[in-house]
């Protein structure tokens, strides 16, 4: 069974699970991806990995203006003209496509049969236009089989875009493992005198709601009666750096608030190993790889219900808490919590090491082999009548 994967470009969270997928399938499983992506993580992605990839002379055209904010789901076209040559010249029996991309509808144009993976939900595709909604309709009835990352995508592609239930699995997608240094850590814990440190790893825009966990962390300080103190460091940049740091000092909490720049793949493992509590005040987001990244670290979880993997990663008061960004009282009342009860820190870090086990490169590749095989499966059976 031959297997293209057709993905414009991927980062190194990726290669873990390409590369079971090259164990299981050999020379038979070949990456598709544009040769030059535009993102620094998607260059790296092209670095690593042991699997056949095909790199496709291409870019992505921007069909509307990008909303600095990212509060807008971002419209783009794949260009890449000599995609269909490629992928005729490699005949696949099936085809994984990685969303409703213009290689995904080429695929199923050429008559390839194509399983979709998608990792969108009700929160992130709800600035979606009707016309591309339609599309995405459209491909979806020609479409095989579907992989989802997780139960949220799965509502959406069911009662949105209307795929058949019963042809829908889940996986997919999983965190890559922590690096050799930082595994077997053990649950977290707080030393007697060492302040609690509250990690954020994410860009500096608006929908990733870093201006409610600062305004949260000014609620928080005026409790003057805190047993001991704490830190919030915030890694990452984007153009809201210098506005959200303007907040911090305006806010009084320069001294708490550690604003930490741009932190690469690899050295963001060493931040994990050193805070104590995760925390993502997203507005919008897919499937944040940091959630089980930083839970494979053994942190407990602070997550907004706007994340599309909180009803897999996140069960309220047994690994963490569940946020509504906007509510900067409840989030400084959570805060307190792990300050008050330092136990509690280590007990929640024992729950999200044992909820994120199960979700490994072998079994997000799973979903896809899977999807793959009953694709195939089916076309064989047809075949011979």
């Amino acid at each position: 069974m031959r297997v293209a994967c057709l993905i414009p470009s991927f980062q190194p969270y990726r290669v873990p699970v390409f590369d079971v997928m090259h164990e299981e399938l050999g020379d038979d499983f070949t990456v598709f991806t544009l040769s030059d992506p535009p993102q620094r993580n998607d260059r790296l992605g092209l670095e690593r990995g042991n699997f056949n990839r095909r790199l496709v002379k291409g870019r992505y055209l921007p069909l509307a203006p990008l909303e600095p904010e990212g509060l807008q789901t971002p419209t783009n076209f794949v260009m890449g003209p000599g995609f269909p040559l490629h992928l005729r010249e490699e005949d696949p029996d099936v085809v994984i496509a990685m969303n409703f991309t213009s290689w995904t509808l080429a695929s199923i144009a050429m008559g390839y049969p194509t399983v979709v993976f998608w990792e969108g939900t009700r929160h992130t595709e709800r600035t979606v236009g009707r016309w591309r909604r339609g599309i995405r309709r459209q491909m979806t009835r020609r479409a095989e089989e579907f992989v989802v990352c997780g139960p949220l995508a799965e509502e959406y592609l069911v009662d949105v875009l209307r795929a058949p239930q019963e042809r829908v699995r889940i996986g997919g997608t999983a965190a890559a493992p922590p690096p050799e240094e930082y595994r077997n850590l053990g649950p977290r814990r707080v030393l007697p005198d060492e302040p609690i440190r509250f990690l954020y790893v994410g860009q500096m825009i608006g929908r990733k709601g870093v201006t409610h966990l600062i305004s949260a962390v000014e609620e928080l300080k005026r409790r003057t009666d805190l047993p001991r103190p704490f830190e919030v460091w915030l890694s990452g940049d984007g153009p809201r750096r210098e506005e959200l740091e303007q907040q911090a000092r305006d806010a009084g909490v320069a001294d708490i608030v550690k604003f930490l720049g741009h932190t690469s793949y690899d050295e963001v493992w060493s931040l994990y190993s050193r805070a104590h509590v995760f925390i993502m005040p997203t507005l919008q987001d897919h499937w944040p790889l940091v959630v089980p990244e930083a839970m494979s670290m053994g942190l407990p979880m602070m997550i907004s219900h706007y994340a599309g993997n909180v009803p897999e990663f996140v069960h309220e008061n047994r690994n963490g808490f569940v946020l509504e960004p906007t509510d900067h009282r409840g989030i400084a009342d959570n805060m307190e919590t792990y300050i008050r009860d330092t136990g509690q820190v280590e007990r929640h870090s024992v729950q999200s090491l044992e909820m994120v086990a199960p979700y490994t490169p072998e079994w997000a590749a799973e979903g896809f082999l899977s999807a793959a095989r009953d694709v195939h499966e089916r076309r064989n059976a047809l075949a011979a009548g």
